[in-house]
């Protein structure tokens, strides 16, 4: 008889990190849920050695203050590729931010200090194309942006 073939596991949490500091990510942290508290400006660093599949999500738990901004670097060996859905924070304009994957342009994704609570980015480890695939929602006054 063969064997009936099963689904890969996958657990049912999330390992979950508040951040309200500038943080560089390990490749052994992928899955994890980081809950961005951020009074100021923060920096977070995706790790130089990522393996394909490596994975995060960022949600925003608290308005992002304090005039600072969020950002998520990688090296633009690995540029970030996809698209984030913004929403202003008023309802009245929506819009799409992409990324190409062009490494002197998309290496930096920037969440204005106007963030609002409830925004959310996740990035994947794309090892074939060298790329992390990135896409999420943003609501804030300010428009995310890829440098």
């Amino acid at each position: 008889m063969s064997k009936v073939g099963r689904a890969a596991y996958a657990a049912s949490r999330a390992r979950l990190e508040v951040v309200t500091a500038a943080k560089t990510i390990s490749k052994n942290e992928s899955g994890e849920l980081y809950a961005i508290d951020a009074g100021g400006a923060i920096a977070i660093t995706l790790p130089t050695d990522p393996e394909s599949g490596t994975r995060y999500k960022f949600m925003i738990v608290d308005d992002v203050t304090g005039g600072g901004a969020v950002t998520i670097v990688t090296q633009a060996a690995r540029p970030f590729q996809g698209a984030v859905a913004f929403s202003d924070s008023d309802g009245a304009n929506t819009d799409v931010v992409k990324a190409d994957g062009d490494a002197a342009n998309d290496d930096v994704l920037t969440l204005q200090s106007t963030t609002e609570q409830g925004s959310w980015v996740i990035c994947v480890y794309d090892a074939d194309n060298t790329r992390w695939l990135v896409e999420g929602w943003v609501s804030a006054a300010t428009a995310p942006t890829f440098a």
